[in-house]
């Protein structure tokens, strides 16, 4: 957040004038309604330390201290969102809290430069989410609770999303991303409980799989389409098999050691007849 949006002006602070117009009087000369741009609490020094004023962009109220340094406000954006600001001792904005205009509340924590590193927020559907960001104020790591579950997004200094990992509601997952964004690997767990790793090529296709099915683990090799094209499987009990597959992902042969150790191979037409085997 930019420094501008944080302080009501200190010259403009000291330097407030009370503008009194418009007053009405009842009976025995008491003020009903006080009309101003701006009003002061002072010290007994006479130096300000409440302002209320009327600017530009809306009313605020600034709390000062002894310095004369601003270390607290409550006002009104442009975009008409309430606003509470925290100040250190020199007078830079180190804590916010405000509604946005969709009426979600953020809380943001800055550091001396007045950077945000921070973020506490609702969404307007309500879902919370945390976000830290480095010292440029980019976002590099969100942990948050979307419609599908909990999740943590990783960036990188650029932002780009290099790592999710969540709970879905079919089960954990983890995406890892390279640097243009592009998903390249995803770990997961079936509903059953079977642990699957995935790998994508740079256009986001699957190439290759392995995984630990309730019949035994299986690796799988896909073309730049994400056709299977190979297997490798070991069955319960022992069985061995090499599948290869056509473009249009049919069997086209198959190489086999059975629990007993003899081996076979069979090849297969388009239609899945079988043209050769052995033994």
């Amino acid at each position: 957040m930019q420094a501008d949006r944080f302080m009501l002006p200190v010259a403009i602070v000291v330097a407030a004038a009370i503008i009194w117009a418009g007053l009405s009087v009842s009976n025995g000369g008491v003020q009903d309604v006080v009309r101003a741009t701006g009003f002061e609490v002072v010290d007994d020094q006479g130096a300000p330390r409440i302002v209320l004023m009327m600017l530009p962009h809306g009313p605020g109220i600034s709390l000062i201290d002894k310095d004369e340094n601003p270390r607290g406000e409550f006002r009104l954006l442009p975009d008409g969102s309430p606003t509470v600001s925290l100040y250190d001792k020199n007078g830079k904005g180190r804590g916010e809290f405000h509604l946005s205009p969709d009426g979600s509340p953020v809380v943001s924590l800055y550091d001396k430069d007045m950077m945000s590193r921070a973020e506490f927020k609702l969404s307007p559907d309500g879902f919370p989410a945390v976000s830290l960001y480095n010292k440029n104020g980019n976002p590099r790591g969100t942990f948050g609770l979307s419609p599908d579950g909990p999740g943590i997004w990783l960036t990188d200094a650029s932002g780009e999303d290099r790592g999710v990992f969540g709970l879905w509601p079919d089960g954990p997952r983890m995406w890892l991303h390279d640097k243009d964004g592009q998903g390249r690997g995803v770990f997961w767990l079936s509903p059953d409980g079977s642990p699957i790793i995935a790998l994508q090529d740079k256009d986001g296709k699957p190439r290759g799989m392995f995984g630990l099915s309730p019949d035994g683990p299986v690796i799988c090799l896909m073309d730049e389409n994400g056709t299977r094209r190979g297997e490798f499987r070991v069955w319960p009990n022992g069985p061995v098999d090499i599948i290869l597959y056509d473009k249009d992902e049919k069997s086209r042969g198959a190489f086999g050691v059975s629990p007993e150790g003899s081996a076979g191979i069979c090849l297969t037409d388009e239609n899945g007849e079988p043209i050769w085997t052995t033994p």
